[in-house]
This record gives C-alpha cells, sequence and structure tokens, in this order.
C-alpha cells in the first residue's frame, strides 16, 4: 500500500497551514513542530518522491519553488552564513520570493536565487535531518526491507523526535 492516501489525510493539512501562515517566523514554528521522516532518498517512500507528491499537491501547476515551500540547503555558502542542512520557507512568489531562515541572530531572509542549492524539505531523510528536532515526527519506512534498516538508522533517526514519533509501513513490511 502506498503511503499517499494517509499523507493526504494527515500530513497536507499540516503543510497548507504552513503555507497560510500570517508570516515567516509561525510558518518556521510549524516546521519545527512537524516533519516527515524517511530511510532513503528514492522509491514510493523516498523523500525525492515524497517532496514531488506534496509539491505537487500544494501547487498543482508550479515548476519550481513556490510561496510557504519548505527548502534545505545542500550546498555549505560561509560567505552568507548558511549550511548544508539549514531549512527555510519560501516567503513570496516569482522574483519578489525571498527565503526566511532562523539563525543565530534571529530571523533573516535571502533572496531566492541567492540561495545556495537546495531542495525540498517536507520529507527528509534521516541522514538529512542529523542534528534537527521536531516536535512530531512521521517516519516512512519502504515497502520491503532495505539494507539501511538497522540499529543505526534507528538510533538516528528516534532522537529526531521530541514528543511523538509514529511509523507508517505497508503491511508487507
Amino acid at each position: 500500500r502506498e503511503p499517499w492516501p494517509w499523507l493526504q489525510a494527515h500530513a497536507l493539512p499540516q503543510f497548507r497551514a504552513l503555507m497560510q501562515s500570517a508570516d515567516p517566523q509561525p510558518a518556521l514554528q510549524m516546521a519545527r513542530e512537524f516533519r516527515l521522516l524517511t530511510a532513503l532518498r528514492h522509491g514510493p517512500c523516498g523523500n525525492e518522491t515524497l517532496n514531488a507528491q506534496i509539491a505537487s499537491a500544494l501547487r498543482p501547476r508550479s515548476d519550481g519553488t513556490f510561496h510557504g515551500q519548505l527548502v534545505m540547503v545542500t550546498q555549505n555558502s560561509y560567505a552568507q552564513g548558511l549550511f548544508n542542512g539549514d531549512t527555510g520557507v519560501v516567503w513570496g512568489e516569482g522574483a519578489a520570493a525571498q527565503v526566511f531562515f532562523q539563525t543565530d541572530e534571529g530571523l533573516r531572509a535571502w533572496p531566492l536565487a541567492q540561495v545556495p542549492a537546495h531542495e525540498p524539505a517536507w520529507a527528509l531523510t534521516v541522514h538529512k535531518a542529523q542534528g534537527s528536532e521536531f516536535e512530531r515526527v512521521v517516519w516512512l519506512l519502504p515497502d520491503s526491507v532495505a539494507l539501511v534498516l538497522g540499529r543505526d538508522l534507528l538510533s538516528h533517526g528516534i532522537p529526531r523526535c521530541r514528543v511523538r514519533l509514529a511509523f507508517w509501513a505497508s503491511a508487507r513490511l
């Protein structure tokens, strides 16, 4: 069974609420409250597939980054003080779009075009979530046993959750 029906009912409302926040600060707070984790990048329960499905559901006619989208930096930029793993929220549309990040100095914005390489961040691999904590986490497990599913992954994934952790898995697993 694919996770998509469950995501439509339970995760998409969370992300729609984030997109409808009054400003970026509460949107980033909501992002820290709920996140999807995956064991793999590829496949039906991989973060690339899930992020594409979520983006399509939230903004069906978008072909790129859009208002309210969570993004994660994938390349360090020492000059900007943005580093691999930093998560921000896109605020605004088109040329006016900025990405807001919570920094040591407070909330800061960069024009979208100036943000180093980044990718959607509604669903993260456990590896990419290292160092982050979320109030509630739903961990989507792959359909079949994968080599990465072991104690190490559990010991890295479980601490990402502060309050409530739920697992989604197919009956075949």
